[in-house]
């Protein structure tokens, strides 16, 4: 089964993204039915991080040494910088005035996937460089002394 897994991060990033951003964008249709679009867009959003978090962390970067709670931090960080590009990129798409009648229906729905495409660019980078880096991270570049680990 392990021969399976692709050696190549970027695939394993793309295969572990699609299924974290493939939960995001399903569960955003129930949440609809019971909030505003905005609000919904950004709760899918944090469900799927929580499952993008495990799905990288475990398949798709190399072992950190990094304490735990340094990658959470960084990867909180990086993740409200994607979670508002997906929430505004969405609300924009959304919102275009030019959407063809007959594609109403598919308004939402199409909005939201651009919204997740354009975050999934910004988190692959953040989350390379800091969260799951072999470095100091976001904040540490600010406070150096934060890099400290009790593990």
């Amino acid at each position: 089964m392990i021969h399976l897994i692709p050696r190549d991060p970027r695939i394993r990033y793309i295969a572990a993204g699609g299924f974290a951003a493939g939960v995001n964008w399903l569960v955003r249709f129930p949440l609809s039915l019971i909030m505003p679009f905005g609000l919904a867009v950004a709760l899918a959003t944090a469900i799927g991080m929580v499952i993008g978090f495990f799905t990288y962390k475990h398949f798709v970067f190399d072992r950190t040494e990094r304490a735990i709670w340094l990658q959470v931090r960084d990867f909180i960080g990086v993740n409200i910088v994607g979670a508002a590009a997906t929430v505004i990129v969405a609300v924009a798409v959304r919102d275009l005035p030019h959407w063809p009648a007959d594609w109403m229906v598919m308004v939402e729905p199409t909005a939201h996937a651009i919204g997740i495409a354009v975050a999934a660019f910004v988190n692959y980078f953040g989350h390379r460089h800091f969260t799951f880096s072999r470095g100091t991270g976001i904040v540490d570049m600010v406070n150096p002394d934060d890099n400290k680990s009790d593990e």
